[in-house]
């Protein structure tokens, strides 16, 4: 997949994640599986909306904060109940785009 290709592919996905409904559950203060939530939301979310005003790729510091969010998400999976996962998978998707990896299908 080109650079342009992940781009539009994670700007698709970025208005679909602006659009969707914030879990519920996910708003609570305290952590799930030792992750906050709202905190990785927001630090993935910011570093790919970077990414894509952006014309390249993702500064290292970006890198290593989208990289250590991926681990909080793919740690919190197992916690997620079906109605949640959808939000999650569109995150994970859209960093793993930004680092340059294939995403899964949503």
């Amino acid at each position: 997949m080109t650079l342009t290709e992940r781009r539009e592919r994670a700007r698709l996905l970025m208005q679909e994640f602006m659009a969707a409904e914030y879990p519920p559950r996910l708003k609570a203060e305290e952590d799930i599986a030792g992750v906050d939530f709202m905190l990785t939301d927001d630090s993935l979310g910011s570093c790919v909306y970077v990414w894509l005003s952006g014309t390249g790729e993702l500064d290292d510091w970006r890198r290593g904060v989208v990289q250590r969010c991926l681990e909080d998400l793919y740690r919190l999976l197992p916690e997620l109940t079906e109605q949640e996962l959808p939000y999650v998978n569109r995150l994970i998707a859209m960093g793993q785009l930004a680092l340059g990896r294939p995403a899964a299908a949503i």
